[in-house]
């Protein structure tokens, strides 16, 4: 983990109630809860292949009672995974992790396997009541109909809110 890195998370955790972590590779989880003692691990893993293998990570504030957590996406072939969280707070806190596929024909463009998957975390999210999250690594460009399905069905996408140039 680079020291950069690092400087990051211990200059936040202080006013940081959630972190999201993707490709969180085995020893790096020793790390993460050394820089984050204050706060609970919340794990979904995926194994690529015989030789990769990975976790999603959502590390919660120990104040904030971790209601319910599931892995999700695992019906979508070849498709990412998203780490599902639901937190108490003042009422219900829905937090999507999600780190979505990397590799198909056309890089960082809308296939119909990115599709299916912005359309699955948005029906895993529909029917919840409270505040909900969706971030992480969705692997697209930001001008694709799989981020303008989120804005569509009532998310605000921080990337073009605030004018990041480079994700």
């Amino acid at each position: 983990m680079s020291e950069a890195l690092r400087g990051f998370i211990l200059e936040q955790a202080e006013a940081t109630d959630v972190f999201c972590f993707q490709e969180v590779f085995p020893g790096s989880t020793t790390v993460l809860e050394g820089l984050l003692p204050d706060f609970q691990t919340v794990a979904a893993h995926k194994i690529v292949d015989n030789e990769e293998q990975f976790a999603q990570m959502t590390y919660v504030k120990a104040h904030l009672p971790v209601l319910s957590s599931q892995r999700a996406l695992d019906e979508i072939a070849d498709g990412g995974v998203a780490l599902y969280t639901e937190l108490s707070g003042k009422g219900s806190i829905h937090v999507g992790n999600v780190h979505g596929i990397a590799y198909t024909k056309d890089e960082k463009l809308d296939d119909e396997v990115r599709l299916a998957q912005s359309r699955g975390v948005i029906d895993l999210f529909h029917p919840l009541h409270g505040k909900k999250i969706i971030g992480g690594d969705f692997n697209v460009l930001p001008d694709t109909e799989s981020i303008r399905m989120f804005e569509q069905n009532g998310y605000v996408d921080l990337i073009r809110e605030f004018n990041i140039p480079t994700t």
